[in-house]
């Protein structure tokens, strides 16, 4: 089954996490999450709050 769902992009850096979306105009944008936190967490969070996007971490899934 196919996820049609918008994505939201994920990526680690030291500085912290980063995401790229329709609503970041296609930018690596930064989030409030620290680089400390983890993928999966983040990942879960950022779904909760943009209902209808599908949170992929880049380099990760595809």
């Amino acid at each position: 089954m196919t996820d049609n769902r918008q994505r939201i992009w994920l990526d680690w850096t030291p500085e912290g996490w980063l995401a790229k979306a329709d609503f970041t105009d296609g930018e690596w944008a930064p989030t409030s999450w620290t680089h400390l936190a983890e993928a999966e967490q983040v990942k879960r969070n950022l779904e909760a709050i943009n209902p209808g996007y599908r949170v992929v971490v880049a380099g990760v899934e595809r």
